[in-house]
Parts: structure tokens; C-alpha cells; sequence
């Protein structure tokens, strides 16, 4: 920075301090043609930085994309997966999306673009600013929708930033911090929520207590239910409550995965169904991409011989695939022998659930239809949902088998230690109790 007149660097100059202001000034024309004199600090590498940033951004913002339209470029955004993994911090990973994110992802932006006006969507990427994000994240039904769709909608402007569309300073129209807004398209009736109870100390807010799981005497009556329906109905039902199978994991065991090793039998879990895998198999890698292994167990508060009822229907696998009925001898196969597709399979667990007297509610919600429109319908959502057999199975080993947090996440396959951890809570109190005790 010699030259009294100044240090030239891309589009931006670095002005030394002088007499009058005894700091270091940038000079650069902004987007709108507007002079700029912002203060650039005392030392020469601070000015430095600031200058080649905003060099980088003013040149960003001269590129190919920035005259793009934003429908264009949220469709450019969504088209391929391939690289599009960030961790929270937001920063690239070199990693795919999975195909079931993507999905969701598509799904989240279509849904945050259908919600502008058509001037809106076809406003050059450059002008893109907080109030139109905030519309983006806002178009759904309920809050929890507007969680999600943030979160989908937050990694856009950093890939358009990428993509040398739009200028840093507009990255900060999504803070991390960002605020739940209201949705803009708010549902009639608000569907049954998770059971929130005073919690007692030591307990997670995201605890699973007796009342976020169905009872013993509803499993039951939901095994006869589902059995009345299919031959291996109630095999199904119990077998996710004693092994804390995802309905994903479940609905695609084949007799291969019961295996016998030194200590008894267990469940190879390899995979899980996915209907956006594209793969023929219609599997991926399980939740959080791990693999596990689940012991079979027995059942003795629920009158059902578990082993042995599975490995017969191993062997009636078998033979339905040596006959041509079930190529993948899946356990848990659909009529014509193949893998269940959701909705199918939804409409046959929730008849077996109001038949077996488990509770639901009915409410009104706004639906796109098929042919383009919207309507009102009413739905019947399950206070407890076909997952809290899921919860049956953490309370059932916490309770009755006193099996410790660690081995918990073993088994039931959840990310952490501190998720398993959220399960338990009263246990403390007994611990507690018994320390205590030992001092008298």
C-alpha cells in the first residue's frame, strides 16, 4: 500500500490512513451504483481482509447466476443430491444427501416456492432478501411443518452464495438462531401432540414415559387385530415390541436375517425399507447409517411364544420363496410376496389399531388433491402412532429388564448415548436411594 492515492485491489480500493481519519477506508461501487467509504480499521492486515472478502463478494455478485430467476435457481438447487451434505455448522461435508433427504428436501422447497406469488418466484436471485425467505420458510400448515421447511430452506442461500448468485450479506437473512414463525397456511384442527407431563428432575424433555406408549393390554389386543388380517399379524406387532424394530426395519426381514450364533438367535438389521433409495431392492442403510445386531428375546408378560413363532415363520418364508410366492422370503411380506408400500401398509395397521380400541382423534385438514386443488377432508390420526410400539420396547427393558442406557443403545439403534439416556429417569432415584442407604 505505497500509493498516497490508494491500494487497488479487484473492484474494491484500500485508502492508508491519513491526518483527518486515522484509519483505513475501502472505496467501491456498490450494486446500485451507490459510492461506498466504509471504515476497513487501524492496521493494514485487517483492511487487507476486508478488502479481498469484499472483493469476492462484489465479484460473486457479477456472476453468471445472480440474474437468475429464483424458481430456476431453487429447482437448479433441489435437481441432484451429489454434494449437497453440510454439517450444522453449515459447512460442505463432500458428502451426498440420502435419497430419503432428498426427498424431503424436494418436497420442502417445492412447498416454500409454491407459496410466493408469481412475481416472487421469478425475482432475480441477487434481490433475494429476508422477507421472501421468511414466506419460503413460513409456507405449511403448522409449526413443526416450519421447523422443517427452515431447515431445508436455510441451506439455499448458502448454496446460491456458492454458486457466485447472491452476496454474503444476505446469508444473514437465516441466522441459526432464526425464530419459528407462525405458519402461513394454518391447519383447522391441530393433531394430537407427544404427552407433556411435569417433569420430574433428572428426566429429558424428550422422555418416553407409560403415557407416550401403549399399554400391554392394547399391544395385545393389536397383535389379535393385526392377526385377524394377515397370518404373521401378531408375530409382527410382537416382534417390535421385544426388539424395538423401526416399522422401516421391520417390514423388510427376510429369513436370512434370523441368525443363530453362539448365545441364541438375533436380527441382523442391515437395512430398512426406502421407497426414494432407487435402488430395485427399494432398502438403504438403517437410521443414522449403522448396522446392528438385536437379540430374540422372550415376551412373558404378553403370552407369546416370540422364538419359536419366529423361527416357524422362517421356515413357512422358505418355502413360500421356494414356491415362487415370496422371492425375498420376507418375513412380513405383502399379498403378492413383495415389500409393502407405505400407504398400504398404513391403512392396515390403523384398521387393526381403532378395531384393537386404541385411541385417535378426528380433525379437519386442508389437503392438495390430486387434481391440483385444495380441500377440506377429514383425517383420524392415532394418539399413539405405530412407532410408540418403539416406545413399548425402551420402557419394557428399562422397567421389567433393568437394562442399563448403554446397553439400550445397543440394541434399540439410536445416534447417541445421550438420546438412550433420555429414555431412562427414575432410575437415578433408585440409584440415589441405594447410596444414601449404604452411608446409614
Amino acid at each position: 500500500m505505497s500509493r498516497a492515492s490508494g491500494h487497488v485491489l479487484g473492484r474494491v480500493t484500500i485508502l492508508k490512513p491519513a491526518a483527518s481519519k486515522p484509519y483505513y477506508r475501502l472505496i467501491y461501487t456498490d450494486r446500485d451504483g451507490r459510492r461506498k467509504y466504509p471504515n476497513a480499521g487501524l492496521d493494514a492486515a485487517t483492511a487487507l481482509a476486508k478488502a479481498e472478502r469484499l472483493n469476492l463478494d462484489l465479484a460473486r455478485a457479477a456472476g453468471e447466476n445472480d440474474q437468475e430467476d429464483l424458481a430456476t435457481m431453487v429447482a437448479r438447487y433441489v435437481s441432484t443430491p451429489g454434494g449437497r451434505k453440510r454439517d450444522k455448522s453449515g459447512q460442505l461435508l463432500d458428502e451426498d444427501w440420502t435419497p430419503n433427504h432428498w426427498t424431503k428436501v424436494r418436497q420442502g422447497l417445492n412447498r416454500a416456492i409454491s407459496g410466493l406469488s408469481d412475481d416472487q418466484r421469478r425475482m432475480p436471485i441477487s434481490a433475494l432478501d429476508g422477507r421472501t425467505i421468511d414466506l419460503m420458510r413460513s409456507a405449511c400448515g403448522t409449526r413443526g411443518m416450519v421447523r422443517e421447511t427452515t431447515r431445508h430452506v436455510r441451506g439455499f442461500p448458502r448454496w446460491a452464495y456458492e454458486a457466485r448468485a447472491i452476496t454474503r450479506e444476505r446469508l444473514e437473512f437465516l441466522p441459526m438462531n432464526a425464530p419459528v414463525l407462525d405458519p402461513r397456511f394454518p391447519q383447522p384442527s391441530r393433531r394430537p401432540r407427544r404427552h407433556r407431563n411435569v417433569r420430574v428432575q433428572g428426566r429429558a424433555d424428550i422422555y418416553v414415559g407409560e403415557e407416550d406408549c401403549p399399554t400391554p393390554s392394547k399391544v395385545v389386543a393389536l397383535a389379535k387385530q393385526m392377526q385377524m388380517r394377515v397370518g404373521w399379524g401378531a408375530l409382527a406387532v410382537y416382534l417390535a415390541v421385544a426388539t424395538g424394530l423401526r416399522i422401516g426395519e421391520l417390514i423388510q426381514l427376510t429369513a436370512d436375517d434370523v441368525v443363530r450364533v453362539a448365545r441364541g438367535w438375533q436380527i441382523a438389521v442391515d437395512w430398512q425399507r426406502d421407497n426414494n433409495s432407487g435402488s430395485k431392492s427399494r432398502r438403504a442403510l438403517p437410521k443414522h447409517g449403522k448396522r446392528r445386531a438385536v437379540p430374540v428375546g422372550i415376551l412373558p408378560d404378553y403370552g407369546f411364544d416370540l422364538r419359536d413363532e419366529l423361527l416357524a415363520r422362517v421356515e413357512v418364508a422358505r418355502q413360500e420363496q421356494l414356491a415362487g410366492r415370496n422371492p425375498d422370503a420376507l418375513l412380513f411380506p405383502a399379498a403378492r410376496g413383495g415389500m409393502w408400500w407405505s400407504s398400504n401398509l398404513n391403512d392396515l395397521i390403523v384398521s387393526a389399531q381403532k378395531d384393537a380400541g386404541w385411541e385417535y382423534v378426528v380433525v379437519d385438514e386442508v389437503r392438495n388433491l390430486n387434481n391440483g386443488t385444495r380441500a377440506m377432508v377429514k383425517v383420524t390420526p392415532m394418539v399413539h402412532t405405530r412407532h410408540s410400539l418403539r416406545h413399548r420396547f425402551a420402557r419394557d427393558m428399562i422397567d421389567t429388564a433393568a437394562m442399563p442406557p448403554g446397553r439400550l443403545l445397543q440394541v434399540g439403534g439410536w445416534e447417541s448415548l445421550s438420546v438412550a439416556e433420555t429414555r431412562t429417569g427414575a432410575e437415578h432415584l433408585d440409584a440415589a436411594f441405594e447410596t444414601m442407604n449404604a452411608l446409614a
